[in-house]
């Protein structure tokens, strides 16, 4: 009876990790960037849960489907709780027109895709002060595509930040930028003013 309770306990355990395991997947999909060591606990987990459901199958008893969608429902909660608490807000009213006209004058370049989330989140971080950066589009269906030159730049993912001042490349880095992180990256500061509440 007790060794039955450990594994029906394990194999719901693994349930719950295979839910984070969906969103984490999905997460890489959004930022176009794959991390190698949760690709290594994805399918660790997986395999646990592959051993613990032929255990738990072979149990006499298997659980209820109550049981089952409540845990589903109850994963699917947790799992938008994140998604909510990231991407639902209002954002800051802050004008970054001065420093983004500096990025570009360092000759730093986003490449990015009309498709790509992590790009769409980098426009609404800039605001308006974002049609001073310098973006290329990498999406062929995009408009005015230079597919080409992303390819030729070795470009992987997007957004993928370039500091190339007269077309020599001394710098980057991929995926989403703060403005912290832009500011170490490219040399300028912000000196900006905000608008509203802080």
């Amino acid at each position: 009876m007790k060794n039955k309770k450990l594994v029906a306990g394990m194999f719901w355990w693994n349930v719950f990790g295979i839910g984070f395991v969906v969103y984490l997947i999905a997460a890489e999909f959004i930022l176009k960037a794959i991390c190698p060591f949760c690709t290594v606990v994805h399918v660790i987990i997986l395999v646990t849960f592959g051993l613990i459901f032929v255990l738990h199958r072979g149990q006499k008893k298997l659980v209820s489907l109550k049981t089952f969608k409540t845990w589903i429902a109850w994963v699917i909660i947790i799992n938008l709780i994140p998604l909510i608490a990231f991407n639902v807000g209002g954002g800051e009213d802050v004008d970054y027109s001065e420093f983004t006209k500096c990025v570009t004058d360092k000759g730093v370049n986003m490449y990015g895709s009309f498709k790509c989330g992590i790009c769409a989140k980098q426009r609404q971080l800039l605001g308006d002060s974002f049609e001073h950066i310098n973006e290329i589009e990498c999406h062929p269906q995009g408009k005015n595509p230079q597919t080409q030159l992303c390819l030729d730049k070795d470009i992987f993912g997007t957004p993928t930040w370039v500091l190339e001042p007269n077309g020599v490349e001394q710098n980057r880095q991929e995926g989403f930028m703060s403005i912290q992180d832009l500011e170490e990256f490219s040399g300028c500061k912000f000196e900006g003013t905000q608008n509203g509440s802080s």
